[in-house]
């Protein structure tokens, strides 16, 4: 049963953002997750994400846009994703 426990994972990132000016700002994002399993002989594939994030605010309105691309997905060999989202939030 070692050979498919998982034992623990670990997991790195690094971001960083800047504010062009007072309405826009752009951030970037890397991350990376591994399985480490019991027996060291399995096969473990690791999680890599990356994502750059873009927001426009306007008074109470913001703006925003987000684009992630995963490779090996749910720790499965050669399955890649990609999201984006847009999304519009209001404040009153």
């Amino acid at each position: 049963a070692g050979a498919t426990t998982v034992e623990y994972y670990e997991n790195t990132g690094i971001s960083v953002a800047y504010a062009i000016n007072d309405d826009l700002s752009v951030s970037y994002t890397s991350e990376d997750s591994q399985e480490n399993y019991q027996t060291s002989s399995t096969t473990a594939y690791d999680i890599e994400m990356d994502s750059i994030q873009l927001a426009y605010s306007l008074g109470g309105a913001t703006l925003s846009l987000a684009r992630a691309e995963y490779e090996n997905a749910g720790f499965i060999q050669n399955h890649d994703v990609s999201e984006t989202i847009i999304a519009m939030s209001f404040a009153f």
